[in-house]
Order: structure tokens, then sequence, then C-alpha cells
């Protein structure tokens, strides 16, 4: 049973080449075999099979059988994928924090940005961004709003405002009603 391109690629973005994709696939189809099985199988050649299974092996996608001829069991997808999501998201925050405490260190270095934004989800994204990024103090000064911006806004503002945040805001009445009530 052939499996589709997605699955293909995802399996690449899990960092297998080529013919390691083709034998965990081929694995997967057979569970357990000898190097042989596994070649024919697989259509890798069986010059290149044993290199292949061992980095397989090493890359945490099958396990090694003790005795003669070698046999290579394929660990079920379910534990590889979600051993190699967990990674892969410990690896994406470790990643983004590094590089938020980049961006937010150079935020003082550059002069006041301007922004051009379109649509109501930019402009209250980057609204929220300011907030999230403010330390000590915050005005905020606004004049109409999009309906879903208030509450937004009084959620965003939460945490910082327990955090010691001063807020200062100028805003009309009807907003300050459904930003508070």
């Amino acid at each position: 049973m052939g499996v589709s391109r997605e699955t293909l690629e995802a399996l690449k973005t899990l960092g297998l080449t080529d013919y390691e994709t083709r034998t965990y696939v081929a694995l997967n189809s057979i569970i357990s075999g000898t190097a042989t099985e596994i070649s024919q199988a697989s259509q890798v050649p069986r010059s290149r099979i044993y290199n292949i299974l061992k980095s397989l092996d090493n890359k945490g996608f099958l396990e090694i059988g003790k005795g003669k001829p070698l046999t290579f069991t394929v660990i079920p997808p379910h534990e590889v994928f979600k051993r190699n999501k967990n990674e892969i998201k410990k690896k994406m925050e470790r990643a983004e924090s590094e590089l938020n405490v980049l961006y937010e260190s150079q935020i003082p270095n550059v002069p006041a940005p301007i922004w051009i934004l379109h649509g109501p989800d930019k402009i209250v994204n980057k609204e929220l961004e300011i907030i999230s990024r403010a330390k000590e103090s915050l005005f905020i000064m606004g004049g109409l709003m999009f309906p879903s911006e208030p509450p937004q806004l009084k959620e965003a503002l939460q945490k910082p405002l327990k955090r010691g945040l001063k807020l200062g805001y100028l805003l009309p009445l009807y907003v300050k009603w459904m930003m508070w009530k």
C-alpha cells in the first residue's frame, strides 16, 4: 500500500532522507523483517539498506533484534510521531523564546515605527502585541473601535495590570463602558 505525498513530506520534515522514508514506509507494511526483505519491499538497494536501517535505528524509527540474520522491527508510527512532535514543539518554543529576547532587546534602539495595517484582525493583533510588550506604563487613546476589540483589549490588559502596569486611557464613554463593565 502506498502513502500520500503529504505523508512522505511529513517524514522528510522529521529529518528522513528519501531512502530512509522509503524504508520506514515499507517496514510499516511488513512490521518486521530481515535486511533483504526490507530492501525488496522498499526498493532500496541492498548495498545501502544496512546503513539506512542503522540510521533509522539511531533516529528512533525501528529496533534491531538480536540473532542471525538480524531482524528489524518498526516502532509504531503513533509513538514515533508523538515523540517527534514533542521534540519539535520544544525546539520551536526555545527558538521563539530566544528570538523574542533578541527582538525585545532591539525595540528600544529603533525609532518609533509607523505601521500600515489593513483589516481589523491585523490592527487588533498589533494592539495586543504592544500591550504584551509594555513594561511599566501604557497609555491608550482610542476612538472608534471594532465590535470585538474592547473585550480583547480588556482580556489582554489583565496580566499587565496585575503585575503593576500603570494604565492611562482616553476613550469615548461607550468604549469605557464596554471595557470595564
